[in-house]
């Protein structure tokens, strides 16, 4: 409740609270907490849900929890800013190829190496 109110408050000071029609995606751990859509929709006045990793292939099974959509983010995040770097970083996953197969594959690499 208190990072909601948190949440709220921010949205406020940039006159957006009750006003993001696509609403809140809640991720990471916390999501699978009893009943934190509703808190989520009442405390934010905004439409919620909980968001899960996709189009992952064959590594569902191992990452279907809301607990890895942040971290599985981050690292697409990562390699698309290893892209886009003038410095010309390569992010965690190396060079990203231009296809979003090989991307993929390689993504699938990294992440295997962090679960049991």
């Amino acid at each position: 409740e208190e990072i909601f109110g948190m949440i709220n408050k921010e949205l406020k000071a940039i006159n957006k609270a009750g006003l993001l029609p696509a609403g809140a995606v809640i991720t990471g751990g916390g999501a699978n907490l009893p009943q934190i859509v509703d808190l989520a929709k009442n405390s934010l006045g905004l439409p919620a849900q909980i968001g899960f990793p996709i189009n992952l292939g064959g590594m569902m099974n191992k990452v279907d929890d809301p607990s890895f959509s942040t971290v599985i983010g981050l690292i697409i995040w990562n390699g698309v800013e290893g892209i886009n770097s003038q410095k010309g970083s390569k992010g965690v996953l190396g060079e990203i190829s231009n296809t979003t197969e090989e991307t993929v594959k390689k993504m699938k690499k990294w992440v295997e190496k962090f679960l049991p």
